[in-house]
């Protein structure tokens, strides 16, 4: 049982220890799940999917280290409250959504007819929720949502927020979430997993082919999960809104923190420093003072694209480990234009390479605008799937080669460009 005095900042942002159990949900989660498919005729399992990684995302967006690195300014929480308001009001919307119009008796009556999930709550509610029935919890939790909004909206328009009273929404939010026993498994920690949800025939093969149902079973569980992650990094940009892409961003962080921590994968070195490069390209330096730059919608895209071939090498890698001979377009058949983007990558290089050969050779100042347009392209297309040991050393000379006033240091600067290029050339094969 989660007593009221554990509800606070320092369980809430994960410092404590966790006391969510997994155990005591298990029946919860065959109910939610059984209700969750009967929505497919209904048309509303989009809607609960979105409710629930809002939900749970509110977590993860508390806790301050999965947000990207800022670097430029004294950390001040007004644009995180205000990207709150915009979370809170989507949340409320679907809520409304999936529980307006009686909809919630059809729920609340599978729930109660299935197992009384309220029963162990209502114990230690206040007196006057004692009585209440299950439409009651249902529309508190949507007044509370209207209430936090409104909190939200009211201190967002201060000039700075600090973090105490940032933190102030967090727990209020949580507090009315865990007593809350028809929204909370909703947004329960974890998921009894269940291997038979694996629907992919390559990935059921691989799995049935291991005799050690345990070394099965943790396979499984990472390959649902890293899914799981591939669905949610789907999601950025549907709404077009820079706040909501924000929010997923975060909680995809934070998911992908858990990711690394499971079993079969913290002992995997190279898939954690594979996930731990991902979050450094994009938290780091893609996104770092996102709040201050432009063209926000091509960063975004840009974070994406390399979330997401993180994640399918993350698959392949597991699955590997089991079969090394996997066809990995099997699994991804998106796969298939790789053979064209190394094409493209390698005539990019090629390019590249004859205009330092000219440089060098010739005159130096005809062929440097082209040069620099080359490594422009470069950039915008293959430098974010290359490591990141790559990423300093291409912008250092990409600004030296641009604004070397010297010849002598412009053809030094050249000559070490064409090096980087030889290095990343002969490191290709990672891609």
């Amino acid at each position: 049982m989660i007593k009221r005095e554990e509800i606070g900042s320092y369980f809430f942002t994960l410092k404590g220890k966790d006391t969510f159990s997994l155990k005591r949900f298990e029946k919860e989660e065959k109910v939610i799940f059984r209700y969750i498919q009967n929505f497919k005729k209904e048309d509303k399992l989009e809607k609960v999917f979105k409710l629930e990684y809002l939900l749970k995302g509110i977590r993860d967006f508390f806790h301050l280290a999965n947000h990207p690195k800022k670097t430029k300014e004294k950390w001040n929480f007004i644009e995180e409250g205000k990207i709150l308001i915009e979370v809170f009001r989507k949340i409320r919307c679907i809520y409304n959504e999936l529980f307006g119009n009686n909809e919630e008796k059809n729920f609340l009556n599978f729930v109660e007819s299935k197992f009384k999930i309220s029963l162990e709550y209502l114990l230690e509610s206040e007196l006057e929720k004692e009585k209440w029935r299950a439409e009651d919890w249902i529309d508190y939790f949507r007044i509370k949502l209207e209430e936090i909004e409104m909190f939200l909206e009211i201190i967002s328009k201060s000039s700075s927020l600090r973090y105490r009273e940032f933190m102030i929404v967090g727990d209020i939010y949580l507090q009315e979430l865990v007593k809350n026993p028809y929204i909370y498994p909703f947004v329960r920690r974890n998921f009894k997993i269940e291997l038979h949800r694996v629907v992919h025939k390559g990935i059921r093969e691989i799995l049935l082919s291991i005799d050690d149902i345990e070394k099965r079973y943790v396979l499984g569980i990472n390959i649902i999960e890293s899914f799981k992650i591939l669905r949610i990094i789907q999601e950025i940009s549907t709404e077009k809104s820079f706040p909501i892409d924000y929010f997923i961003l975060v909680h995809i962080r934070g998911n992908l923190e858990r990711l690394k921590t499971y079993k079969g994968i913290k002992e995997n070195k190279e898939i954690v420093s594979l996930i731990d490069e991902t979050i450094s390209k994009v938290y780091n330096i893609i996104l770092a003072n996102i709040f201050t730059k432009k063209r926000k919608e091509i960063l975004f895209e840009k974070s994406k694209s390399i979330l997401a071939d993180m994640q399918k090498e993350v698959v392949i890698k597991l699955l590997k480990t089991i079969n090394p001979e996997i066809d990995n377009v099997s699994i991804f058949p998106e796969l298939s234009n790789k053979k064209k983007f190394l094409k493209e990558f390698y005539e990019s290089i090629e390019r590249i390479q004859e205009l330092i050969d000219k440089s060098l050779t010739k005159n130096i100042e005809e062929f440097k605008s082209s040069l620099l347009k080359e490594m422009r392209n470069f950039e915008n297309n293959y430098l974010l799937y290359l490591k990141l040991k790559y990423w300093e050393k291409f912008y250092r000379l990409f600004f030296a080669i641009k604004h070397s006033p010297h010849k002598y240091q412009l053809l030094n600067r050249i000559r070490e460009f064409s090096n980087l290029i030889e290095a990343i050339k002969r490191d290709s094969l990672s891609l």
